[in-house]
């Protein structure tokens, strides 16, 4: 049986505009801390996110992630980290479409696991094709980059 991620949808009616706010979680069998170093360590990143990474986990820091695992960019993509609260909370930029979107990951601990929660904000300034866009980002959190992070933690976790 194929294993999905519960993501908070909008209505019906707010489908007929653009979407402002991903929003997503998924609950990892393992502490903050392990959650975390899969977060921000390039090597961890590659087993999960992205084929490259680089990555200087700091408030300002850059990334840069490519390769065919990477969302919304076939080559790569390069951002800004923005907030990082050590094992609770990551907060960075994502370009789609000459648009600085924010992504940001709060983790919090939960019945001995790790609850993530994922927010994608900024897709009403990306204009023409915006909705098409968000659901293309939705998919792509919830039943491949969140659910990849899961299988990584969890197998080492176990």
């Amino acid at each position: 049986m194929e294993e999905r991620i519960e993501t908070t949808t909008t209505t019906a009616a707010a489908r007929e505009r653009v979407r402002e706010r991903l929003d997503t979680s998924v609950t990892i069998k393992a502490a903050p801390e392990t959650v975390w170093d899969h977060l921000v360590d390039a090597q961890h990143l590659g087993a999960w996110f992205a084929e490259r990474v680089a990555i200087d986990p700091a408030p300002g820091g850059a990334f840069v992630f490519g390769g065919r695992y990477t969302p919304g960019a076939p080559v790569a993509v390069q951002g800004v980290i923005r907030r990082l609260r050590s094992s609770q909370e990551l907060r960075f930029t994502w370009p789609i479409d000459g648009v600085e979107s924010v992504v940001t990951m709060t983790l919090t601990a939960s019945g001995g696991g790790t609850r993530v929660e994922l927010m994608h904000h900024a897709f009403e300034r990306i204009g023409v094709g915006a909705a098409k866009i968000y659901d293309e980002f939705a998919g792509g959190w919830d039943q491949r980059e969140l659910l990849a992070l899961k299988r990584v933690v969890d197998g080492r976790a176990g």
